[in-house]
C-alpha cells in the first residue's frame, strides 16, 4: 500500500505533457468460460480514441505504439492471481509503467490526456486498506499483514516460554494451571508487543485478532490503547490456517468497516458544515477550499462520477466548475482548459498531500453535490 501511495504521489506531480499520455485500467480476471474480457474492450476503446486525432499525425503514431505495447503486455504471462492492471504509457515521452493488483477496478477505462489519470488508483487505495491479523495460540503466533486483496507480509514466531503440556493430577493440578496461566500472560505480552510495533509505526489501518477463547481473552487484557483503537474484530482462527484462508476469512469485515468509517466521516463533515466549523460541502465551496489549499481531507461520494465538466487555468492551475470564464479569475490568464472535474480535484488533493476518501451510499453527501472536505483552517 505504501508503494501504491508513493506511485499516486509521483504521478500526481508529473507536469502536463504536450504529447498524448495513455492511462489504461483493465480487469484481467477470466469470464465464466475462463477467458479474459479486456481485449474487446481495449480494441474498441483505442479505435474510438484514435478517431479523435487527425489521420497520420504524430499523435496517432504514438498512440498506436502505446496501444501495441499495452496489448502485448496484457497478452503475456500475467500471474493468474492478478485481477486488475493499471498501465501508463507515452511513446513520445518515453513513459511506461505497469502496475498489477490482486483486486479489480470498479470500472475499466482508457484515458488519453496530458497527465496521468489517478482516480481509479486513488479509489483502489482508499477502499483496500492495510490491516494486520494476529493469530495466536498458547505456544506461537503469526502476524499477517494484508491489503489490496492479498497477503503482503507474514511473520511467525514462538512464545518466549513453551508451555509444558504434561498432565498432572491431584494437589498439583492447581499449581499446573497456575503455570499455564503465567505462560499465557507472558506469551500474550510478547505478541501484543510485536503487534504494537506495527501499529505504532502507522503501517496498518485495522487490526483483527484470531485464536481460541483462552488466548483471545489474554490478548485482550494486554492490548495498548493504540491497538484497541484499530481493533475491529476477533475470530476463532486456527494457528495452522493458510495465509490465503486468513485473507479470505477477514477481507469482507475490513471492507465493511472501511465503508462504515467513510460514512461516519461524511456524517462528521456535514455536522461541522452545518455548524459553521472546519468543513465545507457542495461543489463550489469544496473547489474553492482546494484552490486556497485549505483542505485536509477531500470526500467524494461514489456516485460523483467523471461526467462533471470543469475548467482549469493553464498558468496557476486553479479549478472551477462550468461554465468556464474567458479569463482566470485568479491570475487573469486567458482561455482556461476544459477538464474532467472529479479527476482534477483528486489530482489537486494528491499534489498537496491531502487524503482522498471515497464514500459509498451516503444520501446526505450525495444531496450536497456529492463532495465535501474537512479543513485545516478558515480564511
Amino acid at each position: 500500500m505504501t508503494d501504491l501511495q508513493q506511485t499516486i504521489d509521483r504521478l500526481a506531480h508529473l507536469a502536463p505533457s504536450p504529447n498524448p499520455l495513455i492511462s489504461c485500467f483493465v480487469n484481467t480476471g477470466p469470464d465464466g468460460r475462463g477467458r479474459p474480457t479486456f481485449m474487446p474492450f481495449l480494441k474498441k476503446a483505442f479505435t474510438e480514441r484514435l478517431r479523435s486525432f487527425p489521420e497520420r499525425s504524430d499523435a496517432v503514431r504514438h498512440i498506436e505504439a502505446d496501444r501495441d505495447r499495452i496489448l502485448e503486455f496484457l497478452a503475456g504471462e500475467l500471474d493468474p492471481a492478478v485481477k486488475g492492471a493499471a498501465l501508463y504509457a507515452s511513446d513520445a515521452d518515453g513513459l511506461w509503467e505497469a502496475h498489477t493488483f490482486r483486486a479489480p477496478f470498479d470500472e475499466e477505462r482508457v484515458v488519453v490526456g496530458p497527465v496521468p489519470h489517478l482516480y481509479p488508483l486513488v479509489k483502489l487505495a482508499d477502499q483496500s486498506p492495510l490491516y494486520a491479523v494476529c493469530v495466536a495460540d498458547s505456544r506461537e503466533a503469526r502476524l499477517v499483514v494484508c491489503g489490496l486483496g492479498e497477503v503482503l507480509t507474514e511473520e511467525d514466531f514462538a512464545g518466549p516460554e513453551p508451555i509444558d503440556q504434561t498432565r498432572v493430577a491431584g494437589w498439583a493440578e492447581v499449581r499446573y494451571q497456575s503455570r499455564i496461566d503465567d505462560h499465557l500472560q507472558k506469551n500474550a505480552r510478547e505478541i501484543v508487543e510485536r503487534l504494537g510495533r506495527i501499529v505504532d509505526r502507522g503501517e496498518v489501518d485495522y487490526v483483527i485478532l484470531g485464536g481460541d477463547d483462552a488466548i483471545l481473552g489474554e490478548l485482550r487484557r494486554h492490548l495498548t490503547p493504540a491497538i484497541r483503537e484499530k481493533l475491529i474484530d476477533e475470530e476463532h482462527i486456527s494457528i495452522d490456517s493458510a495465509s490465503h484462508e486468513i485473507l479470505k476469512r477477514t477481507l469482507q469485515v475490513v471492507r465493511d468497516t472501511e465503508a462504515r468509517d467513510s460514512r461516519r466521516l461524511a456524517d462528521t463533515v456535514i455536522d461541522r458544515f452545518r455548524a459553521g466549523g472546519l468543513a465545507v460541502a457542495g461543489l463550489e465551496p469544496t473547489i474553492e477550499a482546494l484552490n486556497l489549499e485549505q483542505v485536509d481531507q477531500l470526500l467524494l461520494a461514489d456516485s460523483f462520477n467523471g461526467d462533471h465538466a470543469g475548467w482549469q487555468c493553464a498558468e496557476c492551475r486553479v479549478l472551477g466548475p462550468e461554465p468556464a470564464p474567458e479569463v482566470c479569475p485568479f491570475c487573469e490568464a486567458p482561455i482556461p482548459e476544459r477538464i474532467e472535474l472529479r479527476e482534477a480535484m483528486v489530482r489537486r488533493a494528491e499534489r498537496t498531500g491531502r487524503r482522498v476518501e471515497i464514500v459509498e451510499s451516503h444520501a446526505g453527501l450525495e444531496a450536497l453535490d456529492g463532495v465535501g472536505a474537512t479543513l485545516r483552517y478558515r480564511v
